[in-house]
């Protein structure tokens, strides 16, 4: 007996192989009757729920056999599990990876989502992380006539925020001339870009240049970013200077 997703086969054997001529009736759901190969004639019973029970009579009016009755409760599904090893802690920036895990007996693909679009996605079974926090990834097996969906497995990590370096550059300029302070930055993941630098200078420590002759240390204090979300993905700003 094979196990389907409404019901089950009852194969009936005719023992020389030839002549037959029973019928077949089934006490619920419905049968169909599969072509004779060999001594075996297939009967599907069709239209049941796992636990129903069906009872099959098949009738014969040939000389020297009986009629046979046989009662089937039609069993659940086989159930399936899925292996998901854990992720690993990752930081902002990190490229694109895939994701693995073991499905069960189906031999469906297992597939993956993530529950936490904001801090990372998924397509076609790799995770893109587009900020910092915990991202979620859910992972599912579907069903087939033999067995059960795997139960979800989910696997959390987190992403940490990206080091992110600003270091001012050497300038020189004559006496009177402006001094306009500018910066190498090291560690910005596109698209984040940085639209302003405030510079701390040693000559006044202020933002102001100072205005007499000498050497003095240009240090970034403080970065501004394109949106008010970038600014969470990096780690307080490294402040080499020259």
């Amino acid at each position: 007996m094979l196990f389907r997703s409404t019901g089950f086969t009852v194969n009936v054997t005719n023992y020389d192989g030839t002549n037959y001529v029973e019928t077949g009736t089934v006490s619920s759901g419905s049968i169909s009757f599969g072509a004779v190969t060999g001594t075996t004639w297939p009967l599907t019973i069709t239209g049941l729920n796992p636990g129903d029970t069906a009872t099959v009579t098949v009738t014969t009016t040939r000389t020297g056999y009986v009629t046979g009755t046989a009662t089937y409760t039609y069993g659940a599904l086989n159930a399936q599990s899925i292996t998901f090893a854990t992720i690993d802690t990752q930081t902002y920036g990190v490229a694109d990876f895939a994701l693995s895990a073991t499905g069960g007996g189906s031999g469906n693909a297992v597939t993956f989502t993530s529950a936490t679009t904001s801090v990372c996605t998924v397509s076609a079974g790799k995770v893109k992380v587009i900020s910092v926090g915990t991202c979620t990834i859910n992972a599912n097996q579907a069903s087939n006539s033999q067995y059960t969906a795997a139960p979800q497995v989910s696997r959390s990590f987190t992403v940490n925020p990206k080091a992110l370096t600003i270091k001012a550059n050497n300038i020189g300029v004559a006496k009177g001339d402006t001094i306009t302070a500018t910066s190498t930055i090291t560690g910005l993941v596109s698209p984040d870009k940085v639209t302003d630098i405030t510079y701390t200078y040693s000559g006044t420590g202020t933002s102001t240049p100072p205005a007499t002759q000498g050497d003095y240390t240009i240090t970034p204090s403080a970065a501004v970013f394109d949106t008010v979300t970038a600014s969470s993905k990096y780690t307080k700003i490294g402040r080499a200077h020259v």
